[in-house]
């Protein structure tokens, strides 16, 4: 097939997976089952091909996953867990407490560092070297600052900040930074997001407009929870199923689209997902796939209460230009 270059593959709600079973269209299971592991997919794209033609799956709020709010809930994955089942497109919200800088997740008392979780994306670039990552940020303007200020002086990170599209063979082992109304770092992105009502047929119509313009222009069709009473589990059981159907649709024209850009959602899940007594036993495969680890999420040496994104203590503030 085409979609990006996704020999062989479909591009289901978070796409580069083997086409072999039935899917389930929303996940809740946190384990990712060795069998489902698919690490390097992008090793088929060609190095010549633009960043912009490759069909990419993406998260929305990529660290908000468990905890009790279900308003808050957006994953079910781990950030390890997304990365190893294929992901690659991620949509973090940065924050300050106590001038430290981190990424909002769903913790009441532990939160995730900002370097760990930039850390944790270019670890995994180290093993999978045949792939990309797309990352976006936002935020207030103070935590985006000092975002910035991280990013230019740590070590070991390998950035895209050019506004050019790369081409695979120049993205490949980097973090691409993707721009936001927050953030202008990066790859200038046209992102269109669904309205709380006729989410389905809008879905339908960005993704059509994503395929007419994705060879020149980088594209984002943003299906995640939106509204202030929108809970991101209802929104992925009313919209994923509709969202696979629609792709897979593709695959059957007769002229199918070369690319449609990312796609961002909630509750991403790989080929059918069984509960865990009754999951299959992994095929082997002919050469060994590096398997996920888990990191601690970090607690802060000061323990701040808990405060939503973008929350800035005045005693603490930094300043930068």
């Amino acid at each position: 097939t085409k979609l990006g270059g996704l020999k062989s593959m479909y591009f289901s709600v978070f796409a580069a997976h083997q086409c072999d079973g039935d899917l389930d269209h929303f996940n809740e299971y946190k384990a990712l089952h060795p069998h489902h592991v698919n690490s390097n997919w992008m090793k088929c794209i060609p190095d010549a091909q633009s960043l912009s033609a490759v069909s990419i799956p993406g998260t929305d709020q990529s660290l908000k996953e468990g905890g009790v709010n279900p308003y808050r809930n957006f994953q079910a994955w781990k950030l390890s867990s997304q990365l190893y089942a294929g992901v690659r497109f991620f949509d973090m919200t940065v924050w300050i407490s106590f001038g430290t800088l981190y990424v909002a997740n769903n913790a009441v008392y532990y939160y995730e560092y900002f370097d760990h979780a930039v850390s944790e994306l270019q670890n995994f670039l180290s093993v999978a070297t045949s792939e990309t990552l797309l990352l976006r940020f936002t935020g207030y303007a103070d935590a985006i600052s000092l975002a910035k200020e991280m990013l230019s002086k740590g070590t070991g990170f390998h950035l895209w900040k050019d506004r050019n599209i790369p081409k695979m063979g120049e993205a490949r082992g980097k973090i691409v930074l993707i721009q936001s109304p927050d953030f202008d770092w990066g790859l200038p992105i046209n992102a269109m997001e669904l309205p709380t009502e006729d989410k389905i047929t809008q879905m339908k119509a960005n993704i059509e407009y994503a395929s007419e313009h994705c060879q020149n222009e980088m594209m984002l069709t943003d299906t995640g929870a939106k509204g202030q009473y929108e809970i991101p589990l209802t929104v992925a059981e009313k919209l994923n199923k509709q969202l696979d159907d629609y792709l897979l649709s593709l695959l059957h024209l007769k002229k199918q689209p070369s690319c449609i850009g990312i796609i961002s959602t909630p509750k991403p899940t790989t080929e059918s997902t069984p509960k865990p007594e009754t999951e299959p036993t992994p095929k082997p495969t002919t050469e060994p796939t590096p398997k996920p680890t888990t990191e601690p999420t970090h607690k802060p040496a000061t323990e701040p209460t808990h405060r939503e994104p973008g929350h800035i203590e005045s005693e603490s503030r930094p300043r930068f230009l």
